[in-house]
């Protein structure tokens, strides 16, 4: 607690008791067992979960609502371990009574923590991403279930204590970058301010990455919600110079142009589409793989959802930039996979088939880009691009939009070509040797 100290003025004073200590220790041995036994520990989750949400509040020592929110992420976790192998209803039930109980207590906690708590607010940031996150990758079974009991009202409830929270940590981070910026600092202060902004950026990722796994469950019901504390939020972070907020903004709109739908994504796809060309250009990105290539998954997302009019006035340039990408290096040698198989996905998705938006533009080279495509089938790096790519066939497009005509026939079409190149090659290939 912060009080005011005859002669000192204000000090910060820290309560810190053997008790207070105790508790702490409780909360780290609950928080590994939970994470090392798994499922196996499920039936301590209910009795644990009693003791260590009250904690998270813990108004005396920052190290207990620390620990005792890992602790509890870490128990839910169990609890869904344990809802995969039971699929009975009644483990459900548990899990759709506490997990709306975790969110609001962790992000009731997260608003009104010291934001100088730079440890304890990640803590509790990443904790509030874990317990989405094990909701979030169960979505094929019961996560949707669990996800949606925390109730629409609830959900922007939550999400605009987490915005304001974001709020917060870019405006600290803008304050560091302005006294960087200034000048006049020597190199341990340099070195101060760089870590500084290291630890706001370990805050920001958890905190939006729990706004993406909220609008990824509610999907087009979110769109009021991004519309009205989002967007406002981290809109201007699109094309700013804080390199990591721009990530965490890119990121955020192309869940939502991809998620929220087709009608949804037309009102800010204007904004993302510029973050993005700054993105994918290595003169602008500040040489950041991570935000290279969110910004090429976003056009590939906004090829497939958004008008193709908001594409269209870039084209030349957005496909200059991704066939650098591909033209560099192999997959396995690009310093990023991913952004390389995203590169690949985005060129298929604009131009390759009938119908992409960009199928026929005349600086188009059909025959590069298929076999660019093909070279790099399989997709590995994403799995839901990937399941996306093999269950439609439509290159990432949703049912419904653009999808492809007469799916079987390519299907059967491009996989004879593709073994007809490999048998092609390998008949060189011993020629070569018998010569």
């Amino acid at each position: 607690m912060t009080i005011a100290m005859p002669g000192k003025g204000i000090r910060k004073v820290t309560v810190n008791t053997s008790k207070i200590q105790e508790k702490a220790q409780a909360a780290r041995a609950v928080y590994t067992l939970a994470s090392a036994l798994g499922v196996h520990f499920s039936p301590h989750v209910e009795v644990c979960l009693t003791v260590c949400v009250p904690l998270i509040t813990f108004q005396y020592s920052s190290e207990v609502r620390s620990t005792a929110a890992q602790a509890s992420a870490s128990l839910f976790e169990a609890l869904c371990s344990s809802a995969d192998e039971s699929k009975t209803e009644c483990e459900l039930t548990k899990l759709q009574q506490c997990f709306p109980v975790l969110v609001k207590t962790i992000t009731k906690q997260i608003q009104s923590e010291n934001g100088l708590e730079i440890e304890a607010n990640y803590a509790l940031a990443d904790a509030l991403s874990e317990v989405f996150y094990s909701a979030y990758k169960r979505k094929d079974t019961y996560g949707q279930a669990v996800s949606t009991s925390l109730s629409l009202t609830d959900a922007a409830e939550t999400v605009g204590m987490t915005v304001n929270a974001i709020a917060d940590c870019l405006t600290r981070r803008k304050d560091i970058y302005t006294v960087l910026l200034e000048g006049g600092t020597g190199d341990d202060e340099k070195h101060e301010c760089e870590g500084q902004l290291r630890e706001e950026e370990t805050l920001l990722s958890p905190l939006v990455d729990s706004i993406g796994y909220t609008l990824k469950a509610w999907k087009n019901q979110f769109s009021p919600l991004f519309d009205k504390l989002v967007a406002p939020a981290l809109g201007p972070s699109l094309t700013n110079g804080d390199i990591r907020a721009r990530l965490s903004a890119v990121c955020l709109f192309d869940d939502y142009v991809e998620h929220c739908g087709p009608q949804a994504s037309t009102t800010h796809a204007e904004k993302l589409v510029y973050g993005c060309l700054l993105g994918i250009d290595d003169q602008s990105n500040g040489g950041d793989l991570e935000l290279k290539s969110a910004s090429i998954y976003g056009i590939s997302q906004l090829c497939r959802y958004a008008p193709s009019s908001v594409l269209a006035p870039h084209l030349e340039s957005i496909f200059h930039q991704l066939l650098l990408v591909v033209r560099s290096s192999t997959k396995d040698e690009s310093e990023s996979p991913m952004m390389y198989e995203n590169a690949v996905s985005s060129l298929a998705s604009l131009s390759l088939y009938g119908s992409a938006p960009f199928a026929n533009a005349g600086f188009v080279k059909q025959d590069e880009l298929l076999s660019i495509f093909l070279d790099n089938l399989p997709i590995r790096e994403d799995p839901d691009e990937a399941k996306v790519r093999s269950e439609t066939f439509s290159f990432g497009q949703p049912k419904g939009a653009r999808t492809l005509k007469n799916t079987n026939v390519m299907l059967t079409f491009f996989c004879f070509l593709a073994l007809y190149r490999s048998v092609m090659l390998a008949f060189a290939n011993w020629q070569k040797m018998v010569q």
